[in-house]
């Protein structure tokens, strides 16, 4: 009798052991794979200065967001375009809704 509660018990703190592991390690790979919220205005500032300047991106910097109001706001993203041999900083603003996530404007300076 004794030998099967010690079993018993060796067999309950394993699984105990395994489910804290696993809830673990799944955390973590959820944390990693979340992509941080201004990702997606990162992706348009990217996109559209390519178009803009008909040119490359070599770098890319997240200078932060700006409440403008409830409903709108601004990230703001360094970015060094490569055109004909020279690079160059850029600033890119790019406004949306903060509700519904609609771009507004995407603006640019150098």
């Amino acid at each position: 009798m004794k030998m099967i509660f010690s079993r018993l018990v060796t067999v309950v703190l394993m699984s105990s052991l395994l489910i804290v592991y696993s809830a673990f390690t799944t955390h973590l790979t959820a944390v990693e794979a979340a992509e941080p919220e201004y990702a997606q205005w990162g992706n348009i500032a990217v996109q559209e200065a390519k178009k803009h300047y008909n040119a490359v991106i070599t770098d890319y910097q997240h200078l932060g967001r700006t409440v403008l109001t409830d409903k709108t706001a601004e990230e703001r993203f360094r970015l060094i375009v490569k055109k004909d041999g020279t690079e160059f900083p850029v600033t890119v603003i790019v406004k949306f809704n903060s509700v519904s996530n609609e771009l507004i404007d995407v603006k640019f300076s150098e």
